[in-house]
């Protein structure tokens, strides 16, 4: 038996979309602020982590308002892009993107969608 109902669904997705990808990221100017412990199959799929995340927006649109909210952790802010782009093609007006710093040093990026009309109390409008 499926779900009928949930209130949000969240994901943090494997950032990058192959060991080539992996090794550039770590290979910036300033060290990692961050060790990654995770195995190849918790870090790439295909895509990175735009493409798991268009294809749970994909999914999303299926469900529809069975699910309230979802939201994605992304690690790349050209993902955010990807990912609104995506929604907007399928037609969704509710959306919502927010940056988290955790540990002060490296940046991750939240975008938030939902099929229905309920709206986070601080967002903007704006788009």
């Amino acid at each position: 038996m499926g779900i009928k109902h949930a209130d949000f669904v969240m994901c943090n997705p494997p950032f990058y979309k192959s060991k080539e990808d992996m090794q550039a990221s770590l290979s910036k100017d300033t060290p990692p602020s961050a060790v990654c412990t995770g195995a190849d199959v918790e870090m790439i799929t295909e895509g990175g982590d735009a493409g798991f995340a268009v294809r749970i927006v994909e999914e999303s649109k299926v469900l529809g308002e069975r699910v309230q909210w979802y939201t994605c952790m992304l690690g790349k802010l050209s993902s955010v892009a990807v990912i609104v782009g995506r929604l907007k093609e399928l037609g969704c007006q509710n959306w919502a993107i927010g940056c988290l710093v955790p540990g002060g040093k490296t940046r991750r990026w939240v975008v938030g969608w939902s099929w229905g009309d309920m709206r986070p109390a601080n967002v903007s409008i704006l788009r």
